[in-house]
């Protein structure tokens, strides 16, 4: 079994192996780590959607300047 590196205090690492934490713990342990990636996938899909609204704006803008030329 591999250990796992624990933040504590945002400072000290504490490295615990899944036998110490036991089952409850580790459970809690995967959740944290699957919410951490749905975040960070949910920013990048944000992050692509804004880049997209922002290459459109800057078509249109290119368009508009391109009209009153």
């Amino acid at each position: 079994m591999e250990s796992r590196i624990l933040r504590m205090n945002n400072k000290e690492q504490l490295t615990v192996s899944p036998e110490e934490i036991g089952s409850v713990g580790q459970r809690r342990l995967e959740e944290k780590e699957e919410n951490k990636l749905r975040r960070s996938n949910e920013v990048s899909h944000t992050h692509g959607e804004l880049t997209s609204k922002t290459g459109e704006a800057a078509e249109m803008l290119n368009n508009a300047q391109e009209t009153e030329e």
